[in-house]
């Protein structure tokens, strides 16, 4: 069921078809759809849901151009109460691009392929629940990017293996000179050399009248 609608936002100065509106949109967000800022959901009285206020999205509006919607206004639709078994309902917003209108739905998972909007999230409802408060609500986070997205870093590969050696530098300055080593010890003493030959001195002969001087003998060796 429809509880709430709004106007699509595509306004411009100027006097323009819906069509050609929405063709610029296309061009500025290159065709890609998605959630822009994720929406919140809040349990309301009873099988009440309510989503807050603040959600934008781009949506698919099946003639190969893509609509801007968003709510400034908290919107309300009423959940149907839990069956026999568990179920999944999907927080739909159907776009009608000629009306310039969204209107917030719950359709059954599975019910989404070939509808023209954007899914805002699920809701799990158990077998028996009677009240919002009683199910699972998970809004789909925001998974649109006007660059295209990217993933995060990867993590690192293995390492490369080395490359070539590069070629030798030039020679460094010399160093400081190292401190002086200890003295050696003494060599071994030599052996003693050979004995020279012996040597005599003479005493001249006595002047006349000078005192007796006898001969003197040296020996040098």
């Amino acid at each position: 069921m429809s509880t709430s609608s709004g106007l699509a936002m595509w306004g411009q100065l100027g006097s323009y078809t819906a069509r050609h509106d929405r063709l610029v949109l296309t061009a500025l967000t290159g065709g890609r759809t998605g959630i822009a800022r994720a929406a919140q959901f809040v349990p309301g009285s009873g099988l009440v849901l309510t989503v807050a206020a603040g959600w934008l999205a781009v949506a698919d509006c099946g003639d190969s151009t893509v609509a801007c919607l968003g709510s400034v206004e908290q919107s309300q639709v009423e959940v149907a109460a839990g069956g026999s078994a568990s179920r999944t309902d999907v927080v739909w917003v159907d776009v009608f691009p000629e009306q310039g209108q969204w209107a917030l739905d719950l359709i059954p998972a599975g019910y989404e392929q070939g509808r023209t909007g954007i899914a805002l999230g699920e809701i799990t409802v158990p077998a028996g629940a009677t009240a919002v408060s009683q199910m699972s609500l998970q809004p789909y986070p925001a998974d649109f990017a006007l660059g295209g997205g990217g993933g995060g870093a990867g993590s690192p590969g293995p390492p490369g293996p080395p490359g070539p050696p590069g070629p030798t530098g030039p020679a460094g300055p010399t160093g400081p000179a190292g401190t002086p080593g200890t003295n050696g010890s003494n060599g071994a003493t030599g052996p003693t050399g050979p004995a020279g030959p012996a040597t005599f001195a003479h005493v001249g002969p006595q002047a006349p009248g000078s005192p007796a001087v006898g001969q003197i003998w040296i020996d040098t060796s």
